[in-house]
């Protein structure tokens, strides 16, 4: 998986609704379930070039995307409890977000430098 801002709130979507449907038996946290593919990620595999390296290797890139992301609004939610509605809806929050989509200047701009967008 790569960084969410590359990714496409289709594959997001599906992403996390996949990972519902994998925990719903189990009962997990979104955070838990966070954690678990953050663990799984930074695992060592044997590289195609001999070197033993994390299993995703921008797993930190992915990892600060899913808690700056995922985790402050699904983070405490059951995954069975999370409907699409939740997903479709912090997809589009997402969406907005790296447009730009009602950015005000931050506090600390000059005056008169109007929207910025910021993560661009």
């Amino acid at each position: 998986m790569g960084s969410m801002k590359a990714m496409d709130p289709a594959e997001l979507v599906a992403l996390l609704s996949q990972k519902q449907a994998d925990k719903v038996a189990q009962g997990k946290t979104v955070d838990e379930i966070i954690a678990e593919r953050v663990a799984w990620m930074k695992a060592p595999v044997l590289k195609a070039d001999g070197e033993m390296r994390p299993r995703i290797e921008t797993w930190s890139n992915v990892e600060s995307d899913l808690r700056r992301f995922i985790s402050p609004r699904l983070g405490k939610m059951a995954a069975s409890t999370v409907t699409k509605r939740d997903i479709a809806t912090l997809s589009d929050d997402i969406v907005s977000r790296q447009q730009g989509v009602g950015r005000q200047c931050p506090p600390h701009a000059p005056r008169g430098l109007g929207p910025v967008q910021l993560g661009r």
